[in-house]
């Protein structure tokens, strides 16, 4: 009797009846043959392909297949699912249904054929089968031990073959011949003899290893698989082929690297394991991993160019504007550097708070000395791992992030920023400032030691340069190993030049806004800087010149005028000043006293009401002041 099923051809997986299997679908006849099943009862035909096919004709899959039920369906993603299916009888395919959106066919179910003369006759060859499967599973190492527990449950014949056919890692043609064989007994011989080829296979793979290790000495050991090779091409008499060699690959890499000897000795041990163990196992690629890290670090590259000192300033001025006591000791610790064309061990910290060029600073004595600029950012960091690397037992385990930098610079001498220095943290487990302590000390540095690499690196030739906003939450043992450099905020006058010379120019750039096309005065600029922003830095400034050039870039294009800011159209664009004047009144006001605060913003005018009334001469605070403020307004009473 015929029956008909959706079909779902698969390119290197056999399911045989009684055995549960996973397979993914992923192509779009296939997902619409699976969701046709789906409506209907979860059945649905599983049939093997021919090879090196990716979109199937009728022609192109073989006839003898299996009827399988649709036990859990998983999505992996938009385009594949997870099918868990549970083979249940032999099907032949009779015809294919014409379908252009899926596989759909007839097919009848085959019945199995014993053909035994007795009962004793099929329980004799099992006994055979059982035995030289004893023999296979004992030599072969890769095959788990419940299997032979698996296959010996069965005492029915036919769950027998399909257990083993499943589990033992025949060729795919002679799993579908088993498949296809309508006899149990003829089933049962091929699979002997399957079984009997695959053992011999084995012992001729051990008679050769043997062989190849009695033959080498021990000075080439390095060589055995290359040996090897050579004798299984013998054996089978094509005698010897050129080949790629993996390892050839790393022995020739090492010996360009010029690694020190200690490197030089570890990476060597790493190679001799890899050779003694499977490509498939995890180690493997652990140790590859491994490899390619030490091999592509900058061992001995470094890259600087000479520079004239004449040019140092000329650089800095045309990044920066002001900034005098900072440029001079640049200045000077770059003459030294030229004069000795050695860092000296000085750690620049440069503090101040953010906006006023800490980073571009650092940028531009690396681009005067010829270097790589690399940044860690180092806010919030509470793990001491991530400066030193982690072991390679850990998964997922990597050098830290100082070796990250210099193989990203592919250079041992760059310029490293540790930005945000004063955030730094810990638990109560790890304390990353304490290995900051060993990076920073020129004479530690030399051998840092990171945790993934486990052999020394030399980072004394590395020019560190830090950035905080302050020295108040820095351990004392850290800030003593760095020259403080202090960057303060910038005046009102300084203000107004940097943002005419650098701002304006590269905010109306960014814009698609020529120059001539907007007009503002250094009044206004002076108005934005005063009512508009309140800030050490220039980074609320660059946002709010910002802010108007998105205003300016939609005016042009309602009107191709020349558009001039004044005070009516700062107004609109800005709406009204979110700060008063932090300047000194011209002329004393009554009832009012005058405060000055220190902030992070550089600085504050501070109107204080005060009223005078008979008493005691004791003083009254209002409000919620802090125990400073109360200080110092008694200190003002004793003045």
């Amino acid at each position: 009797m015929l029956h008909k099923y959706p079909l779902i051809p698969l390119k290197n997986i056999i399911a045989f009846p009684g055995i549960i299997i996973p397979i993914f679908v992923g192509r779009k006849k296939s997902l619409l043959a699976l969701e046709q099943a789906q409506q209907q009862d979860k059945k649905v035909i599983i049939c093997l392909q021919k090879l090196g096919v990716d979109d199937p004709l009728s022609k192109d899959i073989l006839s003898v297949g299996v009827l399988a039920d649709i036990v859990k369906i998983t999505q992996i993603d938009n385009e594949t699912s997870k099918v868990l299916i549970h083979g249940e009888q032999r099907v032949k395919i009779e015809k294919f249904l014409s379908r252009k959106t899926f596989f759909e066919v007839e097919y009848v179910l085959l019945e199995d054929r014993y053909d035994f003369s007795s009962n004793s006759e099929q329980k004799e060859l099992m006994n055979l089968v059982y035995q030289q499967l004893e023999i296979y599973l004992s030599i072969n190492k890769n095959i788990p031990a419940d299997v032979i527990t698996e296959c010996l449950k069965n005492s029915d014949a036919i769950n027998f073959i399909n257990t083993i056919a499943h589990f033992l890692m025949f060729p795919i043609n002679e799993k579908q011949n088993l498949l296809a064989a309508d006899s149990v007994k003829e089933r049962l011989n091929v699979l002997l003899e399957l079984i009997m080829k695959e053992i011999d296979i084995i012992r001729v793979e051990e008679r050769l290893h043997t062989v190849i290790k009695d033959n080498i000495e021990k000075s080439q050991r390095e060589h055995y698989l290359k040996e090897k090779v050579k004798a299984i091409k013998a054996e089978l008499g094509e005698g010897s082929v050129e080949e790629f060699d993996e390892i050839s690959d790393y022995r020739n890499r090492i010996e360009k690297a010029n690694l020190p000897d200690e490197v030089n000795i570890k990476i060597n041990r790493e190679v001799n394991k890899l050779i003694k163990m499977s490509n498939l196992s995890a180690e493997a690629g652990m140790i590859k991993t491994y490899l390619e890290w030490i091999l592509d670090l900058p061992w001995n590259k470094t890259v600087q160019r000479d520079f004239e000192i004449s040019s140092v300033s000329e650089l800095l001025n045309k990044n920066h504007f002001g900034l005098g006591k900072v440029k001079e000791r640049i200045h000077e610790f770059l003459a030294v550097y030229k004069l000795t064309n050695d860092i000296q061990g000085s750690i620049l910290c440069l503090v101040g708070p953010g906006g006023v060029g800490k980073t571009s600073i650092a940028k531009s004595i690396a681009e005067v000395m010829g270097r790589e600029f690399v940044k860690i950012s180092l806010g919030g960091m509470n793990d001491e791992a991530e400066l030193r690397g982690h072991r390679r037992t850990y998964v997922g385990a990597m050098p830290g992030r100082i070796i990250q930098s210099i193989f990203n610079a592919k250079t041992k001498n760059p310029v490293i920023l540790l930005d945000e220095i004063d955030k730094i943290s810990k638990n109560f487990q790890s304390n990353p400032a304490a290995v900051l302590l060993e990076i920073l000390d020129k004479e530690q540095n030399k051998n840092f030691y990171d945790y993934y690499l486990e052999v020394p690196f030399d980072l004394s030739e590395v020019l560190f340069i830090a950035t905080a906003n302050n020295t108040y939450d820095m351990p004392i043992h850290l800030v003593d190993r760095m020259e403080l450099i202090q960057l303060s905020g910038y005046s009102n006058y300084e203000k107004i030049t940097i943002t005419k010379k650098y701002l304006l120019p590269r905010v109306l750039k960014s814009h698609g806004i020529k120059e001539t096309n907007v007009e503002i005065s250094d009044q206004i600029l002076e108005q934005i800087i005063l009512y508009y922003t309140r800030e050490a830095g220039l980074r609320e400034l660059e946002r709010v010149l910002s802010s108007i050039a998105r205003k300016v870039a939609l005016k042009m294009l309602e009107s191709d005028t020349k558009q001039v800011i004044d005070n009516e159209s700062l107004l609109k664009m800005l709406g009204y000043p979110k700060y008063k004047s932090n300047l000194l009144p011209e002329k004393p006001t009554i009832g009012i006293s005058l405060g000055l605060a220190y902030t992070a913003h550089g600085g504050e005018v501070m109107p204080v009401e005060v009223s005078v009334f008979n008493g005691k001469g004791e003083l009254k605070l209002t409000g919620k002041m802090g125990e400073i403020m109360q200080e110092s307004s008694k200190t003002a009473i004793s003045y």
